[in-house]
């Protein structure tokens, strides 16, 4: 029958983007096209999942048609890929509306003409079988991948041809088309080029056609052709070959995935016309149809006139016709003229009607559970916790006292304040441990992050891996459409942290919106971030809305979770006054003893996905949500009271969602508080739903996890819903707690069939006969119902074995702690688990794991080698991972190391690797070259029979086609080299020759080889020996006059190429002279004079292809250096001429091109090469890599390189590597990461109910914990300086004028502490004897002005030993420890028999002292006057003055006291040994040094380290006069001074003090340390005192800057203190003190591999750090140091190196200004390049407004050795006393620049307001007579004279209005002192412009050039400016400005060069604009310099 309707298709060549939005529009009004557009991106996205890396970043990430247009705007689509597949669907979506408007257009009863051109037939061949609209979608979202793939594959095709810009077709229009065929054989022939490479015609009619070939010949085509010169020609968007039967026709396989619906039937009426054959398609169903038209779309040309002119002759006649146009085409014309011609009336339907279309379901609407990690009370992990279940375990307990003190509130009345009328929760075990270094955060802000937060951020890792995830691994785990969605309703952490203050870090550690934010910035994700409070419900809610945005496509993967931990005692006591808390503990749940809920700890987290994506990403499936659904109590009695009805209905409408009935649900996972109400209203509303009796076949059971683990509030809903769907994995269903015994009487249960089970019940599909479904409840005291229908995964299919025998197995981690544990624990795993497959271990680590620095990599084809290889790496020392990218070299194999199924492996189990060989054999084919592909794929192939050309082209095949794929897995080459043939791979993989290029001259070459050169005749001889041995066979004329050097391969190795004859003489000579040589198996003497006759040959077939420019470095082994030039006459010589391949290893070593990081691989079938590369360099064998090896499996070769690639750092695509055998792998559950903690727990404190407290000793307040094991004892006390009595004795001890506590506090606090744990508390107990060894102080304690500091004393001992080791810290940074000591139980025996030896030695001294005193030889001061000349340095009250009269030796070195101990002043005073008496009889030897009235006030003695105290307490009294002696001393060559005190009761000694450590130092590095500000003066040089001697009593341990005139000793740590070495402390040192200092890390984590980034370290932390670095030490660093160098072992190697040079001198000059001296300078900070003196002269930038050098951290290098200063503003730190003049401020900016460089000439310039105190400084420097040679100015109009009446006086809120704020807002928290202090600055800034008025330049003194840089964008947009109010249009206030001079012209002068930037006045100054301002600022200072 005839047709009148026709569709027409047109090509895929037509725009897409104007199509596209219309069917996008169109599709809010169809359901029909919208699910369409959906179904058809999921199939091009899993299409586009399978192409190559290269391939896939053309397209980029997408979700939706609109995202795919992107490919085409941003110009990245150079596949064509986007573009076929948009033409697509945009033609489908028209023709979906077409028959949505007419339902009979796709009937198979309507006779229907298609024609489409090219990629037009795959659309109409969707149309062919589908008969409704329903089966279209169908078709058509199948076939939209169908599409993809022949994209791909006309660009493959092409790519080997050709892989270049360009258009690959072009339209030629009038009468020069019939000419075409003449023009393009002139054109062939005349430029020798070959069959492939040729132009040819692909479409035509008489008046244009279409001209496709490579982009390269088209353009020669063009440029050469006179004649088309002079026609119309248009350019097409071709992106590759079609229509081209001169090409290898592509395999159908390829093209088309198997799929049920190619046996769809064609349609009866429906005639779709082929363009080659002009006549329908024959076949019966669409498998038939389409290799026709694969045909016509690759290979076959045609003419579109014709096909229409036929296609007439099947319309029905003398009808009216339809033309349906789908799409825009430029057919159209074509058509309507030829109908119109045949006599046909032509109706045009093109804009479909828009109807209303049914609802159409969107997938399965199921979302599957893939990945789960927690921790619960008792259980570290979900296993631990299923453990505890079946075990009925019931976790409550006393609450922990780190949590708070219970008892501190406990008032089962519930009335006193905060009280709690139950001390029983279930806790984790240990809250309070985090990986801070893993997740780059600092101790100082982990300590502030709430531990739900940190614990979250675990529990996500670990969910990750245990769901295989990783980022942009497969399609639904890009990055971008990760979404995440965290419940918590706690902020405990908050208020526990209100007590020490605000911090920098208080807002993203306790904010609970951060979680998930925080989770997404270190993950990387861009989805969308929520932190749900529902109270109990919080994390259902979190997990309900992740299913729903899955369900919504909103994202592709989702984590869902949350936390709830317990930290202070405010909600207990809230819901103990509530009546919500059980008082006995526990849940119990449907027991009849409930009495109310158990609050409970928890963190749980999940990942999900789309059941679709997750069953194609392979993923193990858990569970799966079937539905979900929520509503609210609305009409209960109370809020907080549950509603059954409500209740009720949320199950019905989650049934109806799931589609499921009442019996078809097996389990439920109650709510299950315990409260009585709570659970008989859930049991009711239960049986009424789901468990009414006669209407279940079998009982529902019913159980609860609170009845367990307690009642965990905002994490509960995630607890539940991870037990049941753990109960699928298990299939048990765990016994209830408490029952059947404690069953409560429920009336409900009477009329129910409810089992609660007292025993485990079997729980698989079998044990209940149907699939497993149960529900989840999770209900919150907010009135919240949410509720689950969870399902049972469905079943694993069962998969064949990998064919790989041999694989890869990696563990990495972020640091070698967690990277050694790792290791072990995959090691035990395996031990446990031998029968595991080895190929899903494999694919577990690699494909499916996050890979860190720290890395292993293990390969072998058994679990036992994989364990080998374990146990060798854990005996060794682990190395440092590498800062940076090791550079990879390919080494291509040249001839001769050929053998039969050389990639036989690879070719039978490699997909990629197969389609590469089979690819490149047809393009051989298609030249007339023999096959050669069973070279390499049959080891059996007989190889001896193959030809030259086989040989030839089988070994650039396999280099080929290894290239590649080690490509598609991450392993690109920096550089390439080739041995001989092996050059032509080389400069394939370097992007020289196309693939097409390189086999077809390899062929070619081969060929006149075989028709040329006579076999036999010659040959080649192999030589090696010492470097003298081959240079004397060089020199040798009876050798070389007969041959030639054929290959130059090392100093001791070369071939030579000649006769037969001629080398077997040759050899005989050599071998008689005992040099080794052999003849080689080959049968031409390549590199020789019998190549000479096919030089010609090889030329001319050279001279037809393209060569590119290399992509990489290609080292010619023929030049024996890097080329980059390559030609024919190239190609020629490499063949006739030698292989310098010794050369070109050279040259790489000597210009830089390797080290002895870089990475070589052999590209080719035998590792031939590396062993000349060896010969060559110094390579170590794990460093030289090989693809494949005679003898080896291919597997066994490639996995073994894959390690040692993963090893050095590199980034390997596994999901590539894995990807031909992902049917033949499973995700395996593997050990869990074995994180480095460090513990983060800040236990509760509230002052007020401290004090109530009775303090355990005036110094010791409080025991907060104590742990006392078989083992060992282990307590934490603490103190409040604020105390009155104990800040009243540390405010009696001052320290140069500053209070410091002194070191008697920290002995009588740990003595308190060891007596305390001695005799369990007892005040009444004896006093054990006690000495205090090696006290140490490296931090002093000051008083702050709240006195709401806390001190922590932490003590330990092994019940074995009899020593006790104490640390005391402040409690707000425990991990800086302020001094510690051990304290040991005495001998009392020993300790008298050492009293009685020391009395002997000391009596004398004291007798000949005394002595010298009568004479009148040694000074006796009396107490007042002993204490005056002490005031040197220390200030006492009465209380600590207990000397009466000293005697001191002339020389100070030994002294004699009289003392009397100071009487108690209160009754309240309790001590174990008083600090006043420790004070009062020790401080004699610091008297000796800072006494000493001769000594220069300019420095003091501080006491550091105490090697023991020994008094005898409990001898001591106030009514006897002690005698005290003391003496100090110095070690020869030492710089340590030591002091001793011995304390006499007549003739007794009843205590001493040996081994006091002092340093020396100036006062005012002291007081630096201690932070008291003193004007700068200047100081003498002091000699050392000739003794030594000390008192402990200060408590200072920190070392001085370098530039001082003295300095004590330094460290031996690493962070330089208490060491003796050197009299300076290294840069290192004083670095690594900083950090400690800045990030608040313990020494003992900075490792040498730890980066700057993972401890917190950031731009503005690092510029503080250094700064304090120079102060210190007077060496400037440029701000960047800690980014160039990115670990502590990287900065050391430098700073190592730095001190190897002339020190920086510091400048010590004051700042003058108008002649007067000015205290306050600015900080010159340098940024970029070396600080020393350099031929270059340095850049000056001013600070912008915020006055901070930060602003200029992001800018990129400026130039090589260009050292680039950022000068800060004097009042950074000030703001608001920056209240001088614009001119005051310019002075000291001058001046600063001068301090650095005196004379010009200069470089200046600056950012916004740093740009015009630039301009000053310029000014005042040229008035000077100095020389500018530049001025740069950013951003800002030139100033000028205002009317200040009109002009708005700047406020902060107008700044802020105006936008000046808007760049400090983006970059800083608002809530922090930065933020304030630099907004502060930019008003004080502002407000000084206001004032100035500007003056120009003189005439003839200009900068050399200025140049000005303007930013594109305004701050606001123009919206809102136009809104400002008047008055603000004043120069310093922001405004549009173009690209001009805007007012610096008549300040500078005409001299001036302007530049415009992309991004506003803010933004240009960061990533990525800040890179082009870079260059701008890099191309001015070339200009100038």
């Amino acid at each position: 029958m005839a047709a009148h309707n026709i569709l027409l298709f047109g090509d895929q060549a037509d725009a897409p983007i104007p199509m596209i939005r219309r069917i996008v529009e169109k599709s809010r009004y169809s359901k029909n096209l919208e699910y369409f557009l959906q179904s058809a991106v999921d199939n091009v996205q899993l299409e586009v999942a399978k192409l190559t890396p290269a391939e896939r970043e053309t397209v980029g990430s997408f979700q939706s048609v609109q995202d795919l247009i992107t490919a085409l705007t941003s110009k990245s689509d150079r596949h064509g890929i986007a573009q076929m597949v948009l033409v697509f669907i945009a033609r489908i979506g028209e023709l979906i509306l077409h028959a949505e408007s007419n339902p009979t257009l796709l009937s198979s009863s309507t006779p229907l003409l298609s024609l489409g051109i090219c990629g037009g037939l795959l659309p109409a061949a969707a149309a062919a079988v589908a008969t409704n609209v329903g089966e279209l979608v169908e078709v058509a979202s199948y076939m939209a991948g169908v599409n993809c793939r022949v994209a791909a594959m006309i660009s493959r095709r092409s790519l080997q041809i050709e892989d270049n810009a360009g258009s690959w077709a072009f339209s030629v229009l009038g009468k020069l088309v019939m000419q075409l065929p003449t023009i393009l054989d002139g054109f062939h022939n005349e430029q020798s080029i070959p069959r492939h490479r040729r132009a040819y015609i692909a479409i035509s009619t008489p008046t244009w056609a279409t001209v496709f070939g490579p982009p390269s010949v088209l353009k020669k085509l063009l440029e050469t052709s006179a004649a088309l010169s002079k026609s119309d020609i248009t350019i097409l968007p071709a992106f590759g070959a079609v229509h081209a039967g001169h090409l290898a026709a592509p395999e159908f396989e390829e093209l088309v995935d198997e799929s049920p619906l190619l046996n769809k039937s064609i349609k009866s009426g429906y005639k779709l016309l082929s363009g080659s054959k002009y006549a329908p398609f024959a076949g019966s169903s669409l498998r038939d149809l389409l290799p026709q038209i694969m045909l016509d779309i690759f290979q076959n040309s045609t003419n579109p006139s014709r096909l229409f002119e036929v296609g007439g002759s099947y319309l029905q006649k003398g009808k009216e016709l339809s033309l349906y146009m789908l799409g825009a085409t430029s057919y159209l014309v074509l058509l309507r003229r030829s109908l119109h011609a045949q006599g046909f009336d032509v109706a045009l339907k093109t804009n479909a009607p828009i109807l209303q279309a049914s609802e159409l379901r969107g997938g399965s609407g199921s979302v599957a559970i893939i990945g789960m990690s927690g921790q619960f009370p008792g259980a570290s992990s979900v296993d631990e916790m299923w453990e505890l279940l079946m075990q009925r375990e019931e976790l409550h307990k006393k609450i922990p006292s780190d949590r708070f003190n219970a008892d501190d509130y406990l008032d089962e009345t519930g009335r006193g304040f905060n009280a709690i009328t139950t001390a029983y929760g279930c806790f984790l075990e240990h809250p309070g441990l985090f990986d801070h270094k893993m997740f780059n955060v600092s101790p100082r802000e982990a300590m502030q992050m709430d531990p739900g937060q940190r614990l979250v951020m675990h529990a996500v890792y670990e969910a990750l891996e245990d769901a295989g995830v990783a980022n942009n691994g497969s399609v639904a785990t890009d990055s971008k459409r990760i979404g995440t969605y965290i419940g918590d309703g706690s902020d405990d952490w908050r208020e526990l942290q209100q007590p020490h203050g605000v911090d920098k870090y208080i807002l993203q550690g306790t904010q609970r919106s951060f979680t998930p934010g925080r989770l997404n910035h270190h993950f990387k994700w861009e989805g969308a971030t929520f932190c749900v409070d529902s109270a109990c419900g919080s994390t259902a809610s979190a997990v309900g809305l992740a299913y729903r945005a899955l369900v919504n496509r909103d994202c592709d993967t989702a984590i869902a979770g949350g936390s709830n931990i317990i930290a202070t005692p405010f909600w207990q006591s809230a819901l103990s006054k509530g009546g919500f808390l059980s008082t006995t503990g526990g849940c119990k749940t449907f027991r009849g003893d409930a009495d109310g809920y158990c609050r409970g700890e928890a963190i749980g987290v999940i990942v999900l996905k789309r059941l679709e994506d997750a069953l194609y990403d392979n993923d193990n499936i858990i569970s799966v949500i079937r539905s979900y659904a929520r509503n609210h109590s609305a009409d209960t009695v109370s809020i907080t009271r549950p509603h059954v009805p409500a209740q009720e209905r949320v199950y019905r409408r989650v049934l109806q969602k799931a589609g499921l009935e009442p019996n078809d649900i097996s389990y439920v996972e109650m709510h299950g508080t315990g409260t009585t109400a709570g659970d008989s209203a859930e049991l009711e509303s239960v049986v009424n739903i789901l468990a009414q009796k006669g209407e279940r076949e079998t009982p529902l059971v019913v159980g609860a996890i609170k009845a367990n683990l307690g009642h965990s509030e905002a994490a509960s809903g995630i607890s539940s819903i991870m037990k049941a769907a753990i109960m699928f994995r298990k299939g048990v269903i765990p016994p209830q707690v408490g029952i059947p015994q404690k069953l409560g009487n429920f009336e409900c249960l009477e009329r129910g069939s409810v089992l609660i089970p007292g025993n485990p019940i079997p729980y698989t599909r079998q044990s209940i006969g149907k699939k497993r479904t149960m529900i989840v409840n999770n209900f919150d005291a907010a009135g919240g119902n949410s509720c689950f229908v969870l399902e049972e995964p469905p079943v694993p299919q069962i998969k064949a074995p990998d064919p790989r025998p041999y694989h890869v197995v990696t563990v990495s981690a972020h640091c070698p702690q967690s990277l050694e544990r790792n290791e072990q624990l995959l090691r035990q795993f395996l031990l446990d688990n031998a029968d595991i497959s080895l190929a899903d271990l494999a694919y577990t680590t690699t494909a499916r794991r996050m890979h860190h620095s720290m890395r292993s990599a293990y390969s072998g084809n058994s679990i036992k080698a994989i364990v080998d290889g374990i146990n060798r790496v854990l005996s060794k020392k682990k190395e440092a991972p590498t800062a940076r990218k090791p550079p990879v070299v390919f080494a291509f194999t040249g001839q001769g190391a050929h053998y039969a199924g050389m990639g036989a492996d690879l070719f039978r189990s490699s997909q990629a690797f197969r389609a590469t060989i089979t690819s490149l054999q047809r393009i051989c084919e298609s030249h007339g070259f023999p096959p050669f592909v069973q070279l390499i794929s049959k080891s059996e192939s007989p190889v001896e029979k193959a030809t030259t050309v086989q040989i030839h082209l089988a070994l650039i095949a396999l280099e080929i086609a290894l290239a590649d794929l080690w490509k598609t897995w991450g392993i690109a080459p920096d550089l390439v080299i080739g041995h001989s043939i092996g050059e032509y791979a080389a400069l394939y993989a370097a992007g020289v020759l196309s693939a097409t290029d390189a086999m077809y001259i390899v062929g070619r070459r081969a060929t006149l080889i075989q028709e040329n050169c006579k076999e036999g005749t010659h040959g080649m001889l192999s030589i090696s020996g010492t470097s003298d041995d081959v240079a004397a066979i060089l020199s040798d004329e009876r050798i070389m006059s007969s041959c030639e050097v054929a290959c130059r391969n090392s100093p001791g190795m070369i071939v030579l190429s000649g006769e037969h004859e001629e080398l077997l003489q040759i050899e005989g000579l050599l071998k008689d002279q005992q040099i080794k040589c052999r003849l080689l198996d080959v049968p031409y003497a390549m590199h020789s004079h019998q190549m000479d006759g096919i030089v010609e040959g090889l030329r001319e077939a050279a001279q037809g292809v393209l060569f590119g420019t290399p992509r990489v470095k290609v080292i010619s082994t023929l030049l024996g250096v890097e080329h980059t030039k390559f030609d024919s006459d190239y190609l020629v010589r490499h063949t006739r001429q030698a292989v310098n391949f010794e050369q070109a290893i050279s040259h790489c070593t000597s210009h830089g091109l390797v080290d002895k990081t870089s990475l070589w691989l052999e590209i080719g079938p035998n590792p031939v090469s590396l062993g000349l590369i060896r010969s060559n360099t110094n390579v170590t064998s794990d460093r030289a890599l090989h693809s494949l090896k005679n003898g080896d499996d291919n597997w066994k070769s490639i996995s073994a390189t894959l390690a040692s690639f993963y090893k050095a750092g590199m980034s390997i695509q596994w999901r590539e590597y894995h990807r031909d055998f992902a049917n033949n792998l499973s995700l395996i559950t593997l050990p869990k990461y074995a994180f480095d903690t460090r513990d983060f727990w800040m236990k509760y404190t509230e002052g007020q109910r401290h004090s109530e407290v009775q303090p355990i000793s005036t110094c010791l307040h409080r025991l907060v914990k104590q742990e006392d094991t078989a083992k060992e004892q282990h307590a934490t006390f603490t103190a409040e300086i604020g105390h009155p009595s104990l800040l009243k004795i540390i405010k009696g001890h001052k320290l140069s004028g500053i209070t410091v506590c002194p070191a008697g506090v920290f002995s009588e606090m740990s003595l308190t502490a060891a007596r305390y744990l001695l005799t369990n508390g007892s005040s009444k107990a004896s006093f054990p004897s006690l000495s205090v060894l090696d006290t140490q102080i490296d931090h002093p304690i000051m008083p702050k002005a709240d006195s709401k500091q806390t001190v922590q004393v932490e003590i330990n001992r092994s019940k074995q030993s009899n020593e006790f080791f104490v640390s005391i810290a402040d409690q707000a940074k425990p991990s800086v420890i302020n001094s510690k000591c051990v304290v040991r139980l005495r001998d009392e025996h020993a300790f008298d028999l050492e009293r009685r030896q020391m009395l002997e030695v000391i009596q004398p001294k004291i007798a000949k002292l005394t002595k010298a005193a009568a004479g009148g030889r040694a000074n006796r001061f009396q107490g007042k006057l002993f204490y005056r000349l002490f005031a040197n340095l220390m200030d006492y009250t009465g209380q600590y003055e207990g000397v009466q009269e000293a005697i001191v030796s002339s020389d100070f070195t030994e002294a004699l006291a009289t003392v009397q101990l100071p009487k108690a002043q209160s009754s309240g005073e309790s001590w174990t040994l008083s600090p006043y008496w420790i004070d009062a009889l020790t401080h004699l030897a610091g008297f000796l040094f800072n006494g000493n009235p001769m000594n220069s006030g300019d420095y003091v003695f501080i006491g550091i380290h105490m090697e023991r105290m020994e008094i005898v307490a409990k001898d001591l009294s106030t009514d006897v006069t002690y005698q005290c002696y003391a003496f100090i001393e110095q070690s020869e060559g030492s710089d340590i001074y030591r002091g001793h005190v011995y304390i006499l009761d007549g003739d007794l000694i009843v205590g001493f003090l040996e081994g006091a450590r002092f340093r020396k130092m100036p006062r005012t590095t002291l007081h630096r340390i201690l932070g008291k500000a003193e004007p700068v003066k200047n100081t003498k040089q002091v000699p050392h005192p000739t003794t030594n001697g000390s008192a402990i009593a200060n408590g200072v341990n920190r070392n001085p800057s370098h530039n001082e005139p003295s300095t004590p000793p330094v460290a031996n740590g690493v962070n330089g203190t208490n060491g003796d070495q050197s009299d300076r402390k290294s840069l290192y040192s004083v670095l690594v003190q900083q950090l400690i200092e800045e990030t608040g890390m313990e020494e003992s984590e900075l490792t040498p591999s730890t980066f700057f980034v993972e401890i917190g370290v950031d731009s503005l932390m690092s510029i503080s750090i250094l700064a304090a670095l120079k102060a210190e030490t007077g060496t400037e660093l440029n701000a960047s140091f800690l980014m160039d160098y990115p670990t502590l072992e990287d900065a050391q190697r430098e700073l190592r190196r730095l001190e190897g040079k002339d020190s920086v001198n510091s400048n010590d000059q004051s700042t003058m200004v108008n002649g007067k001296e000015k205290t306050r300078e600015c900080n010159v900070v340098l940024m970029q390049g070396p600080s020393s003196s350099t031929s270059r002269k340095p850049v000056f930038l001013i600070a912008d407004g915020a006055g901070s050098a930060a602003a200029y951290i992001h800018f990129p290098k400026l130039g090589q050795d260009l050292p680039v200063y950022a000068v800060e503003s004097p009042w950074v730190n000030d703001p608001e006393n920056f209240v001088c003049s614009f001119d005051e401020a310019a002075a000291m900016y001058l001046a600063a620049i001068r301090s650095k460089q005196p004379h010009g000439p200069y470089i200046l310039g600056g950012w916004s307001a740093g740009g015009v105190f630039a301009y000053e400084v310029a000014r005042l420097l040229l008035e000077a007579g100095e020389r500018v040679l530049g001025l740069i100015i950013i951003d800002i109009t030139g100033p000028r004279h205002e009317d200040r009446s009109k002009v708005e006086s700047p406020t902060m809120e107008i700044i802020d209005q105006i936008g000046m704020l808007s760049g400090i807002e983006r970059n800083f928290d608002d809530t922090t002192t930065q933020s304030r202090r630099l907004k502060q600055h930019m008003l004080s800034t502002v407000t000084c412009f206001s004032k100035m008025d500007p003056t120009p330049m003189s005439p003839g003194r200009h900068p050399d050039c200025t140049f000005v840089i303007w930013a594109k964008k305004d701050i606001l947009p123009k919206a809102a400016l136009d809104t400002l109010p008047a008055g603000l249009n004043a120069w310093f206030y922001p405004s549009s400005h173009d690209l001009g001079p805007n007012g610096w012209d008549a300040l500078v002068g005409n001299k001036m060069e302007y530049f415009q930037i992309e991004g506003d006045h803010f933004s240009i100054m960061t990533a990525p604009e800040v890179t082009q301002l870079g260059k701008i600022i890099q191309e001015a200072i070339g200009k100038i310099s």
